[in-house]
């Protein structure tokens, strides 16, 4: 590796270094002096419009607004970090150790209740949801379709409900 950077990667950085500098950096510093004078022709005289009419808008539109803002902002910044504060320590000094302590008791109820909807409460509500449903096509097809179908001829429609 160092006899390659010794022979052939330094030597040819030396000499497209030197070929830069010759050939190409004129042509480039002429580019960007064009490049800068295009720019403060046409496009300088537009952001400077634009920047003016923008600080109009604002100084005439934003600005007592934003003062408004800030004034309330100052004015109710000391009770913020208060309540900030006081927020902080009831965490850390009541509500986090109270969780901890009761994160026993949440699990083993949360077990509990999991036993008791996967061993009773769901076979029920499978067994007797399709009762419920076989019931609810019974009255559709006996009770409201007919009434649909009356309607509809009411109507002037075919009466298929």
């Amino acid at each position: 590796m160092k006899y390659a950077n010794e022979h052939y990667v330094i030597p040819l950085y030396k000499s497209a270094s030197s070929s830069y500098g010759r050939f190409a950096a004129p042509h480039v510093a002429r580019g960007q002096q064009y490049a800068s004078r295009q720019y403060n022709r046409s496009v300088r005289p537009r952001v400077d419009e634009a920047r003016k009419k923008a600080r109009v808008y604002y100084d005439g539109h934003l600005s007592p607004h934003v003062a408004t803002a800030n004034k309330f902002y100052a004015t109710i910044q000391p009770y913020l970090t208060k309540v900030r504060k006081t927020t902080e320590r009831f965490c850390k000094d009541f509500l986090v150790p109270a969780l901890k302590q009761s994160l026993p008791y949440v699990i083993a109820t949360y077990e509990q209740l999991r036993h008791i909807i996967v061993t009773i409460i769901a076979p029920l509500v499978k067994a007797n949801g399709e009762k419920a449903i076989r019931w609810g096509i019974g009255v559709w097809s006996e009770v409201v379709r007919p009434q649909v179908g009356r309607v509809g001829k009411r109507f002037g429609g075919t009466g298929s409900g």
